[in-house]
């Protein structure tokens, strides 16, 4: 007595588990298409929130910047004039940075390299507030020695440390920006992989639903 061995042929499959096996594909797609597309946006937006914050970072540097160069404006405004009213402007400029920069120092307490570059744009900014500011104010203050008042700006030694100060802040700003330049890389990467997640996935469901299609006809 001989056995015969049936195939496993669709043809076989009764209608129903049919329509239940074509369904079940079809929502397994569905759901991997869905996690690819979840994982994605997840990282887009944090990835995009990133972004910001590295763009309000640079915003915030510059703008530590400005209150540098402020005091720097009221010191040649006394220097030029005389007028002690220039002092005052100066210690309100000083105190407007001071209040920056120990934000700025609080918010990156975490980040050591941008720690640093702030401890180093302070230490330069002391050096010249004690080596060339103060004794500036206090030169200006006696007609006599107006002019060695004077004379200590064109050493270029104030000038020096402002250019040590911007130096030290356009190489955070580089940084920033190869931060964001490289995040926008990858999400212009993690965009078009959604795109063609979900052009596949629709390619697929479609072709699953036509197969069966024609299998149950």
């Amino acid at each position: 007595m001989s056995s015969k061995v049936n195939k496993f042929s669709l043809s076989n499959v009764k209608i129903g588990r049919k329509i239940v096996g074509a369904f079940a594909l079809i929502v397994l797609t569905t759901v991997l298409v869905s996690g690819v597309i979840f994982t994605n946006k997840s990282f887009v937006q944090s990835t995009s929130d990133n972004v910001i914050t590295d763009m309000s970072d640079a915003i915030e540097m510059d703008a530590l910047l400005q209150r540098a160069v402020a005091q720097q404006t009221a010191m040649r405004g006394l220097l030029i004039t005389g007028d002690i009213a220039y002092i005052d402007t100066y210690r309100e400029s000083a105190a407007r940075f001071d209040e920056a920069l120990a934000e700025m120092k609080t918010k990156f307490s975490d980040d050591s390299a941008r720690g640093n570059a702030l401890n180093e744009i302070e230490t330069h900014m002391q050096e010249w507030r004690n080596n060339v500011a103060e004794k500036q104010i206090n030169l200006v203050k006696h007609p006599l020695t107006i002019d060695q008042a004077r004379a200590l700006e064109v050493t270029g030694y104030s000038a020096e440390l402002f250019a040590k100060m911007f130096a030290v802040a356009d190489a955070e700003k580089a940084q920033i920006n190869s931060n964001v330049k490289a995040a926008q890389e990858s999400l212009y990467n993690a965009n078009t992989m959604m795109t063609v997640v979900i052009l596949a996935g629709a390619l697929i469901s479609l072709g699953l639903a036509a197969t069966f299609g024609l299998v149950l006809t």
